[in-house]
């Protein structure tokens, strides 16, 4: 009769094996092209995710927006964390849309609706600010470039 051994693992060793795991669904780091379209990718998105890094660490990497990264998380079934204690405030457009009102603040001041590649950015870091004065609008390259500072 054979010998049955359990090995039990440790907390260190654990880390590290999950460690390992993560440093593969990092790499190779895709195309733009590859994250919108390759379901592998996407299936690495979704996992990332689950281990705990945010829709901003994942789009800086994958080279996507924020709101793409989310909309791979739903379309693979997965229901996205609030992470933050503030939430934007929403205001109703319309019976079936909400918009940020930061967002529809800008837009009445330009006459215009903002480009998809134009975000807007609270100045002082206070997102529930949503004076004129706090509020600037930004590429999503410079917006990278102001929370890098």
């Amino acid at each position: 009769m054979g010998l049955i051994i359990t090995l039990k693992m440790t907390p260190e060793h654990k880390q590290a094996k999950e460690a390992s795991y993560i440093n593969q669904l990092w790499e190779p780091k895709p195309t733009r092209k590859q994250s919108l379209h390759s379901d592998s990718v996407q299936i690495r998105i979704c996992k990332l995710y689950e281990f705990g890094y945010t829709l901003h660490d994942l789009s800086d990497w994958f080279e996507l927006k924020p709101k793409e990264v989310g909309f791979i998380l739903s379309k693979h079934g997965i229901q996205r964390k609030d992470t933050s204690p503030n939430k934007y405030k929403h205001v109703k457009e319309s019976p079936q849309n909400y918009q940020y009102e930061h967002r529809q603040i800008v837009e009445r001041l330009l006459g215009r609706k903002l480009n998809s590649d134009e975000l807007v950015h609270h100045i002082n870091g206070d997102i529930n600010d949503n004076t004129i004065e706090n509020l600037l609008v930004v590429t999503y390259q410079q917006h990278k470039l102001l929370h890098s500072k």
